[in-house]
């Protein structure tokens, strides 16, 4: 298990008193960093979505030139 794994288990999400309940600065700072790519994930994850709602349907066009 490395670090990261630990911390992920050990630290609850970020809230803005964890320094008052005697957590570390790098537990709080792995924290926030945690909180932020959630909120991130989940804005790219709406992201995808709206764009693929929104996307063209695929056209195909086939044309041929004979000459004669």
């Amino acid at each position: 298990m490395g670090l990261f794994e630990y911390l992920d288990r050990q630290i609850p999400d970020y809230y803005p008193t964890m320094y008052k309940d005697g957590y570390t600065p790098e537990q709080i700072i792995h924290a926030a960093h945690r909180k932020i790519r959630q909120e991130y994930d989940a804005r790219e994850a709406a992201k995808r979505a709206e764009a693929e709602a929104m996307e063209i349907p695929e056209v195909k066009i086939i044309s041929e030139v004979r000459i004669k």
